[in-house]
């Protein structure tokens, strides 16, 4: 749906509320829907604004729990995409606490705010309470949907990647690999849902000098991307840095120089597309949480 004709919706039933609720708990609503598209459209201020009426409201009407949580999530994502680090870290604290306050410990509406503050954490370079907040998510993934369900996926890309980071490769290998293995039979070998963790195992194995085996894996997450995104893609572009980095790393400098050529040159056509900025950064960037 055209963004655009959202927004108008959006701002029409926040009129309507504003003119027929006087304050009713209906007005919370609507700010947080027209908040929502404004963060969309990366229009940070004015969706800032709407959700701090939000929460406002809520605070002063005695609204439910939930909806003061899912208020102050909102918030912590446009304080933290606008650079408000520390605040927008308290906040999304906060909306956790409310959130258990609200549902309990077993409710999967707590997932996107676990998976939501984890990343923020390890962002930040929290590895420690990131991973405590991702095993809670993993934990309770499988008391709700059994150990063999995909939407158990993320949680172990996102446990791969921390414990990869904290260098339990093994670990980590292994945590990706189960991804992977689920994903797959989800969706079949050549969904891009496989790509990024395909991407971080051969990221992974490459740290433990398995080069051989790392090696076809970067491979297909070249292809993968290629077939997904095209060759003008940052993502195209991180995913042959990474295969050129493992290249070089076992010592097949002719084809990892070779590698790093393409990947700046999918870098380049990506820059001259969308109109960023583009550098060799970008050609040899990582996956990060999925």
């Amino acid at each position: 749906m055209n963004g655009d004709f959202v927004l108008r919706l959006a701002q029409l039933a926040l009129d309507l509320d504003r003119r027929n609720s006087d304050g009713a708990p209906l007005y919370g609503p609507a700010l947080s829907l027209v908040g929502q598209v404004c963060f969309s459209r990366g229009e940070l201020k004015t969706a800032r604004a709407h959700f701090e009426q939000a929460v406002q409201m809520t605070t002063e009407t005695n609204c439910a729990a939930d909806e003061l949580a899912i208020r102050k999530y909102n918030l912590a994502r446009v304080m933290l995409a606008e650079d408000q680090i520390k605040n927008g870290r308290l906040l999304q604290e906060e909306a956790l606490h409310e959130a258990l306050e609200a549902w309990g410990a077993h409710s999967p509406a707590l997932l996107p705010f676990l998976h939501g503050l984890g990343k923020v954490y390890d962002e930040q370079g929290l590895t420690d309470d990131a991973l405590r907040l991702v095993r809670q998510a993993y934990l309770l993934e499988q008391k709700l949907y059994g150990t063999n369900d995909v939407r158990a996926a993320t949680s172990l890309n996102n446990l791969g990647w921390l414990e990869s980071k904290n260098g339990s490769y093994e670990r980590a290998s292994s945590l990706f690999r189960r991804c992977i293995e689920l994903r797959t039979k989800a969706y079949g070998p050549d969904h891009i849902e496989l790509n990024i963790p395909m991407a971080n195992l051969a990221h992974t194995l490459s740290h433990s000098a398995q080069y051989e085996e790392a090696i076809p894996v970067a491979e297909e997450s070249v292809r993968q991307a290629l077939m997904r995104y095209g060759q003008a893609s940052s993502e195209l572009a991180g995913r042959i840095g990474i295969l050129a980095t493992i290249l070089q790393k076992s010592e097949k400098i002719e084809k990892a120089e070779e590698q790093f050529r393409a990947a700046v040159q999918a870098a380049s056509k990506y820059t001259i597309q969308s109109g960023r900025q583009g550098s060799l950064a970008l050609a040899t960037s990582l996956s990060n949480l999925g």
